[in-house]
């Protein structure tokens, strides 16, 4: 039996090898990335409606207005992605600051409420306060921001690809031992099947010799 999935040693260190390339290709050039996962969504888009008005009107059965019109918005979305990504980037920052102040604010509201009743201490509020802070620096600086979440990814990649590295040169020796005890378990069941055939032609012999013996030792009439 060898150890051929994904989990084995060999793999790993290969996806260490990939998620060190990429989180530093990340954290170098964290624009270039925004830029490409824009324009690969947009091209997934595009992808998938035109998929989709090709089953539409090439197809044995129409699907109905709905199914067209997603299509054709799936595509027009693919081509706002594809021509103007810094602005698909910078709405995104927008809705996601609003987002964060929207939910900070009723957080810290709701903190100020609680204190007429009991006593706040200051570090509930530091979390809001952190979460106010980071929805306006998503709408004052979207593109900064959206760079710093690749760059984040980034660093959490190449640490993972670290942990990796450490877990496959680590369980290396572990795999190695499963493999050879396998080969030998394996080489005990072959062996024992061969002893089987073998003696089998023996047993079934043995059986039919006193048949034979009986059929002489009877006299003769």
């Amino acid at each position: 039996m060898k150890f051929s999935s994904l989990f084995h040693p060999t793999y790993g260190i290969i996806r260490s090898i990939i998620a060190l390339l990429l989180g530093l290709s990340l954290v170098i050039w964290p624009g270039v990335a925004v830029d490409a996962f824009v324009r690969i969504l947009g091209a997934v888009m595009i992808l998938v409606g035109g998929v989709a008005l090709g089953i539409n009107f090439l197809g044995k059965e129409r699907l109905g207005f709905l199914f067209a019109s997603t299509g054709i918005i799936a595509v027009v979305f693919g081509i706002i992605l594809l021509a103007f990504p810094d602005f698909f980037v910078n709405l995104l920052s927008y809705l996601f600051g609003i987002l964060m102040l929207f939910f900070s604010i009723g957080e810290i509201a709701t903190l100020l409420s609680a204190g007429k009743y009991t006593k706040v201490k200051f570090a509930f509020y530091i979390i809001p306060i952190l979460i106010f802070l980071a929805g306006i620096f998503l709408i004052v600086r979207p593109m900064d921001a959206a760079k710093a979440v690749f760059i984040f990814f980034g660093i959490a990649l190449m640490f993972y690809a670290v942990f990796e590295f450490v877990l496959a040169i680590k369980f290396s020796k572990v795999f190695k031992a499963a493999e050879q005890e396998a080969a030998v378990e394996t080489a005990k069941e072959e062996a024992t099947d061969v002893e089987v055939i073998e003696s089998k032609p023996l047993i079934e012999e043995a059986a039919e010799e006193p048949a034979d013996v009986t059929q002489e030792e009877q006299p003769e009439e």
